[in-house]
């Protein structure tokens, strides 16, 4: 059975950064009880990360498109 647990921003306490050892454990822990976890992402609140254990969940997902990131400067350009 497919297993996708959902974490909601107030269930993620710690700034965002390097992530530390307490940080690590709490994401190991939660990739040893689900195939997928849903995070809020650090950047927008309109977007999401989901974590795939590759181990059990890597083969109920296939990549279907990927775009190259680009960075618009136009926002912070380069400084001259």
């Amino acid at each position: 059975m497919l297993s996708i647990h959902w974490i909601c921003r107030t269930q993620t306490g710690s700034p965002p950064g390097v992530p530390s050892i307490g940080q690590q454990q709490f994401g190991d822990a939660l990739l040893d009880k689900h195939e997928f976890v849903l995070l809020p992402s650090a950047v927008s609140k309109h977007s999401w990360n989901l974590i795939v254990d590759r181990k059990r969940g890597g083969k109920m997902v296939a990549k279907a498109f990927q775009e190259a990131f680009a960075l618009d400067t136009r926002l912070h350009p380069p400084a001259t």
